[in-house]
């Protein structure tokens, strides 16, 4: 089986006949690092420059008419919510997104914030239901498709992840949590190569960005350039409740491999 071929594994190692004790539990740890439930405070900031990009980036694409069409009055609460949020005044921009959908209640942006919102809970599933209304309201809305990318590989949903990331990415490309959203899709597809190239297109100094590449690393049995990634993520990251997680990972690198007939023992 190839580096890039499907698996439900996360690049713990199956029909290898190379694989090491080591590698084996180092993906198992990468796992958990990544897993299910989590979505750490770096993740969240990177959802909240997403959305406070928003602002800039309708002078140069296309707003759609689904947009036009949003009451000022919700306009004005959706910017509270948005400069609430920004400040991770959660509490506080969900009552603004909230007074936005009393006035409009088929506000697509309403949506895509308080999915935003419910990730930062890590209410998956409800962040689901909102960033596909929203995507159903306004097919153009760039930030539903990044909260779906996210919330999906936040549930093992990689290839509906992938297909939510792609979306995003084609409607708005410089949005590099898209692509690190994809890079983590494919991951968790057990497509490594893939995924590795599209870390290296999106070129970005974020904690999460080389806590992925680690991982995917690991998977591709290069230890060494995984060992550096994770010090990069603790370096950038060091609060980062991961943490302790991702140091027994670099531990695990660094043991030598032992014998496989040392693993039957009890």
């Amino acid at each position: 089986m190839g580096a890039d071929s499907r698996s439900s594994s996360w690049g713990i190692c199956r029909k290898r006949t190379k694989c090491c004790w080591h590698s084996k539990k180092v993906n198992r740890l990468s796992w958990i690092a990544l897993g299910r439930g989590t979505l750490p405070a770096c993740l969240i900031l990177s959802l909240i420059l997403a959305l406070t990009s928003l602002v800039p980036a309708q002078e140069t694409y296309t707003v759609s008419a689904q947009a036009l069409r949003v009451p000022a009055k919700a306009l004005a609460h959706l910017k509270s919510a948005q400069e609430k949020f920004a400040k991770s005044d959660f509490a506080a921009a969900q009552r603004e997104i909230d007074h936005a959908l009393q006035v409009d209640s088929t506000c697509a942006a309403a949506f895509s914030m308080r999915a935003l919102l419910r990730l930062s809970s890590r209410d998956f599933n409800g962040a689901i239901e909102d960033a596909r209304h929203a995507a159903a309201l306004d097919p153009t809305d760039a930030i539903a498709y990044l909260a779906l990318a996210t919330a999906y590989n936040s549930v093992s949903e990689f290839q509906k992840a992938e297909g939510a990331a792609q979306q995003a990415l084609r409607m708005r490309p410089d949005f590099w949590q898209g692509r690190l959203e994809m890079a983590k899709a494919l991951y968790g597809e057990g497509r490594l190569v893939l995924a590795l190239r599209e870390l290296d297109e999106l070129n970005k100094d974020f904690p999460d960005v080389h806590l992925v590449r680690a991982n995917i690393l690991v998977g591709l049995t290069r230890g060494e350039e995984a060992a550096q990634e994770f010090g990069r993520f603790l370096q950038e990251a060091p609060s980062d409740r991961r943490s302790n997680q991702v140091r027994r990972i670099v531990g695990g690198i660094n043991e030598p491999a032992r014998p496989a007939s040392s693993l039957m023992a009890p």
